[in-house]
């Protein structure tokens, strides 16, 4: 008996060393390529690229500063918009076909800039709610038209917000002052505070903190007709949406990041949370790629061959990594403290 006992435990014990001595897949703190990199005279909040030359800051109490980026290896101001009244900008878009620059104030409405001169932004107009706190636009690749754009907004008084708005010079006089004519004015409430939200196709997918996410269909949005489909709970507070053909990433707050996965026939699910050891801020897809502001723990970087399993391989160091967006080749990174950063990866 005792021999058969001591057998078993070398057994045991042989088949469980194979499994202690797998290696712990690397973490390359080399994933990321540093470009370039610019500063900015207030705390960066959110970027916009304009075109291949031109990203506009939300720089907080500094207003919006204007980056060319024509020399990926050295961008520079080439401008700025001074807040109007002390404001805080958190939130910028941009609109070029149409020369428009939407800014998002801490707790005040959408202001609407005209940006003919790319470097120098022209205050025009404010429109919305005072409690804006994220924007999606549609252009004329969806309107048809330049002088036409609706705005998808998370509101925390109004839930989601679309306005639709005809803008422009004046036809109607002959000084040419500037306009902007709402011609659509929906509200729908939801039941937590929606952060930031993203428009694919059809389907709106919005982050509302402590709540988690809500979906929503666009059946006819000159009509007004948007269908509530849903709310998922997630662990944390849902700070930033991406999603992916069947999945939906949610940049989870002190979470990490929640995974969402289902359609919106059969509706979503919550999956499972991947821990991050900062604070998740951003969430954007590039390539095979999912990237993440991270906070404090800068930018971190998860490989995709697995899509409802991300699997972190890269970070870059940096003191807070607020938001992170993609236009071609480059990944623009806005940190709190160091401004714009290009990144590639390695």
């Amino acid at each position: 008996m005792r021999k058969s006992f001591l057998s078993l435990v070398l057994l045991i014990g042989f088949s469980r060393c194979p499994e202690r001595q797998t290696p712990v897949q690397p973490v390359d703190p080399h994933a990321f390529t540093i470009v370039g990199a610019c500063a900015v005279t207030g705390y960066a909040e959110d970027l916009a690229v304009a075109d291949s030359a031109v990203v506009y800051i939300a720089a907080g109490q500094a207003g919006i500063e204007v980056i060319t980026v024509a020399n990926p290896q050295r961008p520079e101001r080439i401008g700025f918009a001074d807040p109007i009244g002390g404001k805080n900008i958190v939130r910028v878009a941009v609109v070029p076909e149409s020369n428009l620059l939407l800014s998002v104030e801490s707790a005040k409405k959408v202001d609407f800039w005209d940006i003919s001169r790319r470097n120098s932004p022209a205050w025009v107009t404010a429109h919305m709610s005072d409690r804006t706190e994220g924007i999606w636009v549609w252009g004329a690749g969806h309107t048809g038209s330049a002088d036409r754009i609706i705005i998808f907004a998370a509101d925390r008084d109004d839930g989601l917000k679309v306005n639709g708005f005809y803008w422009g010079w004046d036809p109607f006089y002959s000084g040419q002052t500037w306009w902007a004519i709402e011609s659509i004015g929906l509200e729908m409430p939801v039941r937590g505070w929606p952060q930031q939200l993203v428009v694919i196709d059809s389907i709106i997918v919005m982050a509302c903190d402590q709540v988690g996410v809500d979906l929503f269909r666009i059946v006819d949005v000159e009509s007004q007709n948007i269908i509530h489909l849903q709310n998922v709970d997630t662990p944390g507070s849902a700070r930033c949406v991406a999603r992916r053909d069947t999945l939906i990433y949610v940049a989870d707050g002190n979470q990490g990041i929640a995974v969402l996965g289902g359609d919106t026939e059969n509706g979503f699910v919550y999956r499972r949370s991947i821990t991050t050891p900062g604070y998740a801020q951003w969430v954007t897809i590039y390539q095979d790629h999912l990237i993440l502001a991270d906070g404090a723990k800068g930018v971190q970087l998860y490989d995709l061959s697995k899509p409802d399993r991300p699997r972190l391989t890269g970070r870059l160091d940096l003191p807070y990594a607020q938001v992170v967006k993609t236009d071609g080749d480059y990944l623009y990174v806005v940190d709190r403290y160091q401004g714009l950063l290009l990144l590639t990866l390695r």
